[in-house]
């Protein structure tokens, strides 16, 4: 298996956005998409925990999200996200566990979905 930062150097470009975040919830990295997203600097991100990023009362649930996910590999979820100026907004998060052993860590997706327009 690769290096996490190495697979997550892969997503750096992608146009939505890519945490790197360790079991415990804290981000280690990210893209200029999830900046721009959540409207956070790097260095502020960098600070940062997925509880930071979600409504409280999403945010108590984590901790069984992670061992759920650690139990399958990978989770997909709609959710919502929270930006700096704490608008709430909906998302879809898809993770998987990375890494080996004692390195393991989160490769987080998030997209948009208030930007997403509906056809009808």
């Amino acid at each position: 298996m690769s290096d996490p930062h190495e697979i997550f150097a892969r997503y750096r470009d992608s146009a939505h956005a890519v945490f790197l975040e360790t079991l415990g919830g804290r981000v280690v990295d990210c893209n200029q998409a999830a900046l721009d997203l959540y409207g956070y600097t790097r260095s502020e991100m960098l600070r940062l925990t997925v509880f930071d990023l979600v409504p409280i009362e999403i945010a108590h649930r984590i901790p069984d999200i992670i061992v759920a996910q650690l139990q399958a590999g990978t989770f997909s979820t709609v959710a919502k996200g929270v930006r700096k100026n704490g608008e709430v907004f909906d998302t879809e998060v898809s993770t998987e566990v990375i890494g080996e052993r004692e390195e393991k860590f989160i490769l987080a997706q998030v997209t948009d979905l208030s930007t997403v327009v509906s056809e009808s």
